[in-house]
């Protein structure tokens, strides 16, 4: 997982995000979006088997290490109202 690595929209006309992308059906539906020419975000607890997977699914594949049920890390930002009438 090269933090550089970014998947360009113009390259790829769909972006499939998964998560759970290191195993099981995660990883198959992974593998599946990029044979079929998605640009695939892969998030995993594992960031050394995203590693892994980077090269065997080539350019198409870029992955995020991370526990997508981490609700606490995720930042919620209240919205000020724009409109004070």
């Amino acid at each position: 997982m090269r933090n550089e690595k970014s998947l360009e929209s113009d390259r790829y006309s769909r972006i499939a995000i998964i998560t759970g992308a290191t195993s099981g059906i995660g990883e198959a539906t992974a593998r599946k979006f990029a044979a079929s020419g998605y640009g695939v975000v892969g998030n995993g607890r594992n960031a050394e088997k995203l590693r892994a997977l980077e090269p065997e699914l080539g350019a198409a594949f870029a992955g995020v290490a991370g526990d997508a049920s981490d609700t606490p890390g995720l930042s919620l930002r209240r919205m000020a109202p724009t409109d004070t009438h």
